[in-house]
C-alpha cells in the first residue's frame, strides 16, 4: 500500500498553483503509528502533478475553518506530502 513521504508546507510556486488547477480525488494511504506500534489506513485528498501524486494534509486559509472554502481567494498555504 502507498505511504506518505515527508510533510512540507507550500505557500506559492508550481505545486501550489497546480492544486487549484488539478482534479482532486480521495485515496487510501498507510500511516505508521508512534513508536513502531504498527500501521493504519487513512483516506486523504490527493492530486497529480508532474508525474507525482501529492496528498493534501492541511490548509492554511482565511476564515476557511468556518466556511469550508478551498478556493484560491481563501487558501494561502498547503501542507502536502508526496505519496510513494
Amino acid at each position: 500500500m502507498a505511504t506518505l513521504a515527508n510533510r512540507r508546507k507550500v505557500e506559492s510556486g508550481r505545486i501550489f498553483n497546480a492544486y487549484f488547477e488539478a482534479e482532486t480525488y480521495q485515496t487510501k494511504v498507510e500511516k505508521g503509528r508512534p513508536f513502531g506500534a504498527g500501521t493504519y489506513d487513512v483516506t486523504v485528498e490527493a492530486f497529480d502533478f508532474n508525474g507525482k501524486t501529492y496528498a493534501i494534509l492541511d490548509y492554511d486559509h482565511f476564515n476557511g475553518h468556518f466556511s469550508g472554502f478551498k478556493d484560491k481567494a481563501a487558501v494561502y498555504g498547503l501542507s502536502i506530502a508526496e505519496i510513494k
